[in-house]
């Protein structure tokens, strides 16, 4: 086949398979070949060296050069700082002197003055002495008649003019008086001394006062949203028989009498009841009382005989009334409207604005109207009544078995002193009175 090509043809075939053979060959000898690495072409200055060590001794000596300056800023620093304490300690000290000096100099003046001060009173006070005798002759004047105390007993009153009558003696010496007391010396006027409370027992926290005799009965309102609105009080004795603090008598206290607030717990069917005040009246009619200062923390509470703080009672509620007629009202006002809607055609209008129109009976319509408008009043009446309205607990102060008295206990909560005052009032004066009254006699 090749043979029978004409001369031209196999030449130029030739060629072509010469030119293909000498591609082949030049692309296998490219592919034969490894790129050459790029050589590492190094920067050369004054500050670097000609090779990697040299960089790095040059590296190694700026930094060492670098910490030497950070080194001398620290003590340049700490030089300052202390510099700048001395400084603030030097204007500190400067300061209290000159404060401490003129405290000094405003006490110096001070002193001056009280001393000039209490001189002229002095003066003034020496000035103005009189002679004021005591019961002598209504003629002469600016002359004391002493009347002494009728309930005194005769040698009370005595004692007591002869005191009088001696701190009442003006003369022109007599500085101490009572009505011109020196400055410098203290007040021995028996006017001006009152007696001091004496204390006599003390009923600790967490005492029992046992056997106290409830006198009216226990009403606890139960709270509404934990609040007590209005409470109701009660109150109880204690008797000098009862009258101990776990076991500990006190003579000489006839008794005691205590109030307090109760409050109810309607699932327990139970009241309790607070301490607030506690009365004491000691053997002669002289009274002590003791009241809480806080309405959260009362004086004590109560509790039953068997130790119950929740003493059992009966529970009383107008729950049932008033949830059926507020149920009746409100059933009879949404039957009035409902009738009344049904005799209206309610739409709305392409603005939005809502529209009725008449479409029943206007019979039934004003008789719906009149309805809802009168229920609507009742109901108004009626929560008003009802708006004071309150459930209860009521333990009775006579024991419906027995029928005797309710006995209670009473737990301290904090700690009562009783303390006996002379001159505090008296439950009854008559034993004094009859006694000086035989005295005179």
């Amino acid at each position: 086949m090749f043979k029978q090509l004409s001369r031209t043809t196999r030449w130029f075939a030739g060629i072509i398979i010469v030119v293909l053979i000498v591609t082949i060959i030049m692309i296998a000898i490219a592919g034969n070949q490894r790129p050459q690495a790029p050589q590492a072409h190094y920067i050369r200055d004054n500050a670097s060296a000609d090779n990697k060590v040299e960089a790095l001794k040059t590296m190694t000596a700026d930094l060492i050069a670098v910490e030497n300056n950070n080194k001398k800023l620290q003590q340049t620093i700490t030089s300052l700082q202390a510099h700048n304490q001395a400084v603030i300690d030097q204007f500190k000290g400067s300061i209290n002197a000159k404060v401490q000096q003129a405290v000094q100099q405003l006490q110096a003046q001070n002193a001056k003055q009280q001393a000039v001060f209490d001189t002229r009173l002095k003066q003034s006070a020496q000035a103005s002495v009189q002679h004021y005798p005591i019961n002598m002759n209504g003629e002469q004047q600016h002359a004391f008649i002493w009347v002494s105390d009728v309930s005194q007993s005769t040698q009370q009153r005595t004692l007591t003019t002869h005191k009088h009558s001696s701190a009442l003696t003006f003369g022109n010496n007599s500085v101490g008086s009572l009505l011109h007391i020196d400055n410098d010396q203290p007040s021995t006027n028996h006017f001006q001394k009152k007696p001091h409370l004496q204390p006599r027992y003390t009923i600790p926290v967490n005492a029992t006062l046992t056997g106290a005799t409830l006198m009216t009965p226990l009403v606890g309102r139960v709270p509404i949203d934990g609040k007590l609105p209005s409470p109701y009080h009660f109150k109880l004795v204690l008797s000098a028989n009862n009258l101990t603090a776990n076991g500990y008598p006190m003579p000489g206290v006839k008794g005691a009498v205590m109030s307090g607030i109760a409050s109810g717990d309607m699932l327990g069917s139970c009241a309790r009841g607070s301490i607030e005040s506690i009365t004491f009246i000691f053997n002669d009619g002289t009274i002590s009382t003791t009241q809480a200062k806080d309405d959260h923390a009362p004086l004590g509470y109560l509790s039953s005989t068997t130790g119950n703080p929740c003493i059992a009672g009966t529970f009383h509620s107008d729950a049932g009334i008033f949830l059926g007629a507020q149920m009746g009202l409100a059933g009879a006002e949404g039957y009035a409207n409902a009738l009344t809607s049904s005799q209206y055609m309610h739409s709305v209008t392409p603005e939005g604005r809502p529209i009725s129109m008449l479409i029943g009976q206007a019979n039934k319509a004003a008789v719906g109207q009149a309805g809802a408008a009168a229920t609507q009043a009742a109901q108004t009446w009626w929560n008003r009544r009802v708006q004071n309205s309150f459930d209860y607990v009521y333990v009775p102060n006579v024991n419906p078995k027995t029928g005797r008295p309710m006995k209670v206990v009473v737990n301290i909560m904090q700690q009562i002193p009783i303390n006996y005052d002379p001159t505090a009032r008296k439950v009854s004066y008559e034993q004094a009175l009859q006694n000086d009254s035989e005295q005179l006699d």
